[in-house]
C-alpha cells in the first residue's frame, strides 16, 4: 500500500520522502542521542508515513493538507507528513530542537514549528487545520473537557482529527509508561503508585488521573461539540484479519475497535447525518454518513 501510494501524484514523491526521510535522519543525529533513542526517533518517522497511508486511504493526496500535530516531540511524524506534500505545523511544550530540525530539512514555510502548552489555550485561529494529529497526547492530560474544545475549536467544518493513545486492554502485556505487566488494567492512580512507589519507574511526563478502557469516552466528548467518532484499527492489522474470519466477525470487529483501537477518527456530525457508524473496518473507509471521501 505504501508504494502505491507514494507513487501518487508521481515518482517524484517517493524521492521526496526518501529525502525527508534522509535529512530527518541527519538533524536526529546532530543531538548525538544514544543509539536506542536515535532508533525511537527515527521510527517516529516511519510511524507518520503509516499514518499518512491511513489518512490518504479516507481523503486522497495529502498534497496542500494544512495539518497540525498536538505533540510533536522529536518531529518524525510531522515531518513525515510534510514529506508526502502537507504543509505542517508541529507543536509542543518543549523545544526538541526545532530551529535546527527546521533548517536541516528545508521545507521553506510547508514545515513550522510552535511551543505552546496545550493544556491552556491555543494560539490557533477557529478551524485553521484539514487535520489534526494527536498522537500519545491524551493520556498527559487532565483537563479534557477543555483539551477537546481546543483541539476541535481549530479544525474545519469538514476536517478531521485522528486521536492514538493506548488502551488498558493494548497496554496489558506491558505498560508503556512504566514497563510492568497487567497494571494498565487499574485505574490510572493505583497504577501510578504500583509503578512509581512500589518499584520506584519514573516516567518523566506527568500522567493523567484518567484511565482509557475504550473509546467511549472520546465518543462522548465529541459529542458534546457536534462531532462523531470512529475507533479504528490500521489497514495492515493482523489481529483485525483474524477477527474477520471468525463466527459473529462483526461483533467482534466492533470490540476490538473499541477496546483496542489503534486510532480514532473525529469528524463534525453532518446534519443529516444518521449518527455516528458502528463499523471499523481495517483498512476500509469510515462509515461517517456523508463523509467527504
Amino acid at each position: 500500500m505504501t508504494s502505491q501510494l507514494l507513487d501518487l501524484p508521481g515518482a517524484e514523491t517517493r524521492d521526496q520522502v526518501a529525502a525527508f526521510r534522509a535529512r530527518f535522519q541527519r538533524a536526529i543525529d546532530a543531538g548525538q542521542p544514544a543509539p536506542a533513542a536515535r532508533a525511537w526517533r527515527c521510527g517516529r518517522f516511519e510511524r507518520g508515513l503509516k499514518i499518512a497511508d491511513e489518512l490518504e486511504l479516507r481523503l486522497g493526496s495529502l498534497m496542500g493538507k494544512r495539518i497540525l500535530d498536538v505533540g510533536a516531540a522529536h518531529g518524525g511524524d510531522v515531518v513525515a507528513l510534510c514529506a508526502r506534500g502537507a504543509t505542517c505545523v508541529g507543536a509542543d511544550k518543549f523545544d526538541y530542537g526545532y530551529d535546527r530540525l527546521k533548517s536541516t530539512i528545508a521545507a521553506g514555510k510547508r514545515l513550522n514549528f510552535r511551543l505552546y502548552d496545550c493544556t491552556a489555550a491555543w494560539p490557533f485561529a477557529d478551524k485553521s487545520f484539514d487535520i489534526v494529529l494527536c498522537l500519545a497526547v491524551i493520556e498527559h492530560v487532565d483537563d479534557l473537557a477543555h483539551f477537546f474544545a481546543e483541539l476541535l475549536r481549530v479544525v474545519k467544518p469538514d476536517g478531521l482529527v485522528l486521536l492514538e493513545t493506548a488502551t488498558a486492554l493494548r497496554n496489558a502485556r506491558r505498560d508503556n509508561l512504566y514497563h510492568l505487566p497487567l497494571i494498565s488494567l487499574l485505574p490510572t492512580p493505583l497504577r501510578r503508585f504500583i509503578g512509581e512507589t512500589v518499584f520506584l519507574r519514573h516516567y518523566p511526563f506527568h500522567v493523567s488521573r484518567h484511565t482509557f478502557y475504550g473509546a467511549g469516552k472520546f465518543k462522548r466528548l465529541a459529542a458534546r461539540h457536534g462531532f462523531v467518532t470512529v475507533p479504528c484499527k490500521c489497514a495492515d492489522s493482523r489481529l483485525a484479519a483474524r477477527v474477520a474470519r471468525w463466527p459473529m466477525a462483526r461483533l467482534w470487529r466492533s470490540l476490538l475497535c473499541h477496546f483496542a483501537f489503534d486510532f480514532i477518527l473525529i469528524q463534525r456530525k453532518r446534519a443529516d447525518a444518521a449518527g455516528p457508524a458502528r463499523d471499523c473496518r481495517a483498512g476500509r473507509r469510515p462509515p461517517f454518513a456523508n463523509a467527504p471521501w
